[in-house]
């Protein structure tokens, strides 16, 4: 029973060892699948502002995940405070400088005139001014000629 059961073994061996026929260059280590393919960051042409005018873009996420703020209605707002240190801010949507956010959340303001400003997220329902990350503090912008104003990344609720 022994020798019918080693030569059963001996057998199953042999038939292993027959079946494998390695390909020349092709490691059992190589695998079928595919490294997944990582798109790079989408790059985006900021644009010259135009002579005595200024620029301002960012992107915009949702706060609390990894998801861009797509195709929403931005606007700056005007300051009208007394001094730069009253937040008093107005908002005329038929003349105020106006931008949308692409579906990455990449926003451009351009062609502004220089001013002090905060940026508006903008729906039919509600409107919120957008903060500063690193301070929690409405995002003012000091927007002077002939620059452009990197906002950065910017995390918002949805409004």
């Amino acid at each position: 029973m022994l020798k019918k059961a080693f030569v059963v073994v001996l057998m199953g061996v042999m038939l292993m060892a027959l079946g494998c026929n390695p390909s020349p260059g092709v490691s059992p280590l190589d695998s079928p699948v595919q490294p997944a393919v990582v798109s790079p960051e989408p790059t985006y042409e900021v644009p010259v502002p135009a002579s005595g005018k200024g620029v301002i873009t960012g992107i915009l996420n949702i706060q609390n995940t990894e998801q861009p703020m797509a195709n929403v209605e931005l606007y700056l707002g005007t300051h009208i405070g007394a001094s730069v240190d009253t937040p008093m801010y107005s908002l005329d949507p038929s003349t105020a400088p106006k931008a949308m956010t692409d579906e990455n959340g990449h926003f451009t303001f351009k062609d502004v005139d220089p001013g002090f400003y905060v940026i508006i997220i903008w729906t039919p329902f509600n409107s919120l001014m957008v903060h500063d990350a690193s301070t929690g503090a409405e995002l003012t912008v000091n927007l002077q000629a002939d620059q452009v104003f990197d906002a950065g990344l910017l995390w918002e609720s949805l409004p």
